[in-house]
């Protein structure tokens, strides 16, 4: 749950982790819409923190909105491990 990862974490603890996976397909709010609130903590810095967006499929809205937010890492499932550390 997103929605739960940022409440209960990242705002009371004002840090995130080195690497963030994000499953395209979340409840409560999709992984863009989880982004897109990493993005806008105070405490979320691009050098620090990677974000790696996970999904069994994209669509063109799914590229289109991949671009909108800049997001640099995106794996499809099943993950490759060599395409996986390549991101790292």
């Amino acid at each position: 749950n997103g929605m739960k990862a940022i409440s209960d974490y990242f705002v009371k603890y004002h840090k995130l982790p080195d690497i963030i996976m994000v499953d395209l397909l979340m409840p409560m709010m999709s992984g863009f819409e989880f982004i897109l609130q990493i993005k806008h903590l105070p405490c979320y810095s691009e050098d620090k923190t990677k974000i790696i967006l996970i999904s069994a499929g994209i669509d063109e809205a799914d590229i289109l909105k991949i671009k909108e937010l800049k997001i640099k890492n995106v794996l499809l499932k099943p993950l490759d491990k060599e395409e996986f550390l390549k991101i790292l």
